[in-house]
This record gives C-alpha cells, sequence and structure tokens, in this order.
C-alpha cells in the first residue's frame, strides 16, 4: 500500500483532537466516572510517548521539547513517608477520605519544567514502604498499555494495583464511619493523570 507523509496541518488538527479528548474526559471524571482516567492516558501517550517504533504526535511536529506546566510538590529524597506530589486528599460528605486533582487550587505556584524532567525523571508519587518510585510517563502507560486504556494485560503489575487499591500509598482512614474505617484510600493514580491533563490543557493554551 503506498504511503504519504503526514501534513503538518493534519497533525495540529489531531494535536488538537487529543487535547479536547483531555478536556472532555476531566469533564466526565471530574464528574464522578474515574474510568475517564484510562481514556486520558490514551491521548497522553498519543501526543507525549516516543520510542523507535511509536511517533508520538508533537515529536513529529517538533513540538514535544516544549516547557511544561508543572503543578506538583516536588519530591524530597528526606522524606521517607508515601509521596503524592500531584494530588491532595480531603473528606467527603460521607466521612470518607479520598484523592482529588486540586487542578489550580495548589499551595504551591505552578511553573514551567523542562519537557523530560516533567515526564520521565520527576518523581510525582513514591510509596513510603516499598520505595517505589513513579513518573508521568509510567503512569500514563500503565493506564493506557496494561490497564485496559488501550489494552489489557493478563499479568497486571503487582505494584500498580497496589497504587488503585490503595494499599500501595498506605493511607488509611481511621476513626471515621464503620464502613470507611481501617480501609486504605484508593486511586491515587486516576486523580493524578488527572492532574496531569490539567498541566497539558494549561501549557497547550
Amino acid at each position: 500500500m503506498a504511503k504519504q507523509k503526514i501534513s503538518r496541518d493534519r497533525l495540529i488538527e489531531l494535536r488538537d483532537e487529543h487535547l479536547q479528548f483531555l478536556e472532555s474526559s476531566s469533564a466526565a471524571l471530574d464528574a464522578g466516572f474515574l474510568g475517564e482516567a484510562k481514556r486520558m492516558a490514551v491521548s497522553l501517550r498519543v501526543l507525549f510517548h516516543e520510542t523507535a517504533h511509536s511517533h508520538s504526535i508533537l515529536a513529529q511536529l517538533g513540538e514535544r521539547q516544549r516547557p511544561m506546566v508543572d503543578t506538583s510538590h516536588p519530591y524530597n529524597p528526606n522524606n521517607y513517608a508515601s509521596h503524592h506530589g500531584l494530588v491532595a486528599m480531603r473528606l467527603t460528605g460521607g466521612e470518607e477520605a479520598r484523592f482529588f486533582a486540586p487542578l489550580d487550587d495548589r499551595s504551591i505556584a505552578p511553573r514551567l519544567t523542562r519537557f523530560s524532567d516533567w515526564w520521565e525523571k520527576d518523581i510525582v508519587i513514591k510509596e513510603g514502604h516499598t520505595g517505589k518510585a513513579y513518573t508521568r510517563r509510567t503512569l500514563v502507560l500503565f493506564a493506557a498499555n496494561k490497564d485496559g486504556g488501550a489494552h489489557v494485560d493478563p499479568h497486571l503489575d503487582t505494584s500498580f494495583e497496589g497504587l488503585k487499591d490503595g494499599s500501595g500509598i498506605g493511607w488509611v482512614v481511621t476513626g471515621f464511619s464503620s464502613q470507611a474505617n481501617g480501609s486504605f484510600i484508593p486511586d491515587v493514580q486516576s486523580h493524578s493523570i488527572r492532574q496531569i491533563a490539567y498541566e497539558v490543557s494549561e501549557t497547550f493554551k
């Protein structure tokens, strides 16, 4: 089958389409459907993930090295507690603790960060008891490639399952309703991906 190089105008159209996908999925997640984080991860992968066999939209546009809006709390290697730099915690009306993406409501001012650091070097989650660290790239690729975004791996990494059910982070709800008391706080990865989508939207505005 004959092939021709994709035009820059078409690449820009695809880029803007995936940015709109992020906006739509963000609205759905904010309304309560956490599964939208997987669809966000697919668009983030299409925009950013670059290998010898996978060519991102932004790399083809020459935009992959642009500085990115960074809203994370920087990782402190001297802090041995679990780190979740993109998200915060709050109590819900039912007296259950939940992670959430704070978007622009942060105690730390957003800043511009070099793309390579933002995507694949900066630690945004680290488990206190295991020391396992996660970057934006590892969170996005797990959701897109392993956990049902674009593919389902029959053998999921137990460490990522720990992020989903909360056992990896290790924060436990105590002193609230009997239903929630003693349970881990789940879904840190979904809300972290939501915050990543916010950073991307702010960058391209």
